[in-house]
């Protein structure tokens, strides 16, 4: 469901939702938007010491621009530039951390944005 988010944002918009310069940019673009990963995510992943300090906190990230990342500083709809708020929720509900609680298939299929096409 992530990526079909990624994809059908990518679709509609004609850009790239997070386009990062590498897998550390993409990752500080995402929680830009997101915020972190809850810790409990974190720190199952092998690559955690890679983007995480040993805090589960975000390792400071300078893009090409040579400005840092700020989590949690934009908005969805800021980024996606949209003002359909059935998309908006639509990308967001796929976009959950949390996979448990991220939008499901059959969820997508009843969703507004999906039933108004």
């Amino acid at each position: 469901m992530w990526s079909l988010g990624c994809i059908v944002a990518e679709l509609y918009t004609g850009r790239h939702l997070f386009p990062g310069e590498n897998q550390q940019d993409q990752l500080a673009r995402i929680m830009e938007v997101l915020g972190p990963p809850p810790e409990s995510l974190i720190s199952k992943s092998p690559r955690k010491t890679v983007y995480f300090n040993r805090n589960l906190r975000p390792k400071r990230v300078v893009g090409s621009d040579g400005k840092g990342k700020r989590y949690g500083r934009k908005t969805l709809k800021q980024v996606l530039e949209c003002g359909d708020e059935a998309f908006v929720n639509f990308i967001g509900a796929c976009l959950c951390w949390n996979p448990d609680l991220r939008m499901t298939p059959q969820e997508a299929l009843l969703h507004p944005f999906i039933n108004n096409l």
